[in-house]
């Protein structure tokens, strides 16, 4: 790590059981990197591991004067690692909760070899479930204080399926202060105070003709919107699908797990799984009201590879079997 900050920061490795989770996660003994191996394991709805670097005196960190990350890394097995600065929130963050501390994340592309990677400060965002859980929005807290960093985390891949080991090695993290913003502001100065000069000179030579036109209005989606609607798009599409899973709309999209989660409970007020069950007992509903297929093709139709599961479902959410649900359906339309 850079020489500077590494006398700064000190490193832990953490995993999800004392949260209730059985994941586990260890440090792999190599004098001159850091390194970890994790299993990911069922226990808590979200299983997490992972790595922190966190200041031990002073409290925090100032990196106010860094606007990029730089890590240095590889991973056997993952591909998709979530990179994570904790940033303080002034008469809000607590040391004793993890969670107050405001969330700045970016999910990170990792390779086999080594590779370095960087994100800019001003790419990391902070996810909906932190928002959730802390009863707080954007507006409440203001811009993330990078004069005050608490900690930053490199967790395991998002898309790696339970029960495969992993392992990642670290061999440098820096924060560097961008250059491209200083260069691209003189270019534009440069520019403009010329275009200003050859305007006067082109002015004197003859005289403007505007031109009218017409456009159409182009609609824009924010970035949020567009990840929104891919992932409720994948799911409406593929709800048939039985073996139809959360891993699979994030390896579709390519948006991280706990986002997609946070996407549907902010939409819909239910996790993926009561969405996507909701999914498919509004369309067997139609199907018993419309059509005359046997029960057990609806079931199949819809995505449910077992009858009986079916019929479960459907009569938590509706109180009553398919079968009296079309029963129920034919009288109301006869009488």
């Amino acid at each position: 790590m850079d020489d500077h900050k590494e006398k700064q920061f000190h490193y832990g490795i953490y995993d999800d059981r004392n949260s209730g989770g059985n994941s586990v996660a260890e440090e792999i003994k190599k004098s001159d990197k850091i390194a970890f191996k994790y299993t990911l394991k069922n226990g808590v709805e979200y299983p997490f591991t992972g790595l922190t670097f966190y200041p031990l005196d002073p409290e925090f960190i100032d990196l106010s004067g860094f606007d990029e990350i730089k890590v240095k890394l590889k991973a056997k097995e993952g591909r998709r690692l979530k990179l994570t600065i904790g940033t303080n929130i002034q008469n809000y963050s607590r040391n004793e909760d993890h969670n107050s501390f405001k969330n700045n994340q970016v999910i990170i592309n990792s390779g086999k070899d080594f590779n370095e990677i960087s994100a800019a400060f001003s790419d990391l965002e902070t996810p909906e479930w932190w928002f959730t859980i802390n009863g707080k929005t954007e507006n409440n807290i203001g811009k993330s204080d990078y004069s005050k960093v608490h900690y930053v985390n490199i967790s395991n891949c998002v898309s790696l399926p339970l029960g495969k080991e992993d392992q990642i090695e670290i061999e440098e993290l820096t924060f560097n202060k961008s250059l491209i913003p200083f260069i691209v502001y003189s270019i534009v100065g440069s520019l403009v105070y010329y275009g200003f000069l050859l305007f006067i000179f082109r002015k004197k030579e003859k005289a403007v003709v505007p031109v009218q036109f017409t456009y159409e209005k182009t609609e824009v989606l924010n970035h949020f919107e567009k990840e929104e609607e891919a992932v409720f798009q994948y799911i409406t599409s593929n709800y048939s699908n039985p073996e139809l899973s959360i891993l699979d709309v994030v390896n579709s999209t390519g948006i991280y797990e706990q986002k997609v989660s946070s996407m549907i409970k902010r939409k819909t007020e239910m996790n993926f799984k009561q969405f996507l069950n909701s999914l498919r007992i509004s369309e067997a509903k139609r199907l018993l009201k419309t059509s005359d297929l046997q029960i057990s093709e609806i079931a199949y139709k819809v995505g449910y590879g077992n009858i009986s599961h079916f019929n479960r479902v459907f009569k938590e959410a509706e109180k009553c079997s398919p079968n009296d649900f079309r029963k129920q359906d034919q009288k109301s339309t006869i009488s």
